[in-house]
């Protein structure tokens, strides 16, 4: 069974899912409303979206908020082999955002940065220095 991530927005969750998908690729396949189902104020946010990008899936939804909590601990990690991509990725990802570690070479690879986008999601963009067993 695969293990698939969620993520939480604090009412953002459409504007993020478009985000990556331009940014990343891929095909945001479901973004369900809350409806009459949720908190007042909410019916028009999504109560679950499906992002699915190079055989990836990944969920989302907009928290209310008495229940959000903004992610800490984890991040959301996009590798390549190709180093300008990677440069393009991170700096899409963090226009807007904070950067945490700027995007260069590193021990274990020719590039990786650390950032929170403008959606409040931790990133870290990295080039593989070979492409990844199949």
């Amino acid at each position: 069974m695969p293990l698939r991530t969620y993520l939480s927005f604090p009412g953002t969750c459409a504007e993020a899912l478009a985000d990556y998908a331009r940014i990343l690729g891929g095909t945001i396949v479901h973004l369900h409303p809350w409806g009459d189902s949720g908190p007042a104020g909410f019916e028009d946010r999504i109560i679950h979206g499906e992002w699915r990008v190079d055989g990836t899936v990944v969920f989302a939804c907009d928290a209310p908020p008495d229940r959000f909590e903004p992610a800490q601990g984890t991040s959301l990690s996009w590798n390549t082999t190709d180093p300008a991509e990677a440069e393009r990725v991170f700096a899409a990802l963090a226009d807007g955002g904070r950067v945490l570690l700027p995007f260069g070479p590193a021990p274990w690879s020719a590039g990786y940065g650390m950032c929170v986008d403008r959606h409040g999601i931790p990133w870290q963009v990295n080039v593989d220095s070979e492409p990844p067993a199949s």
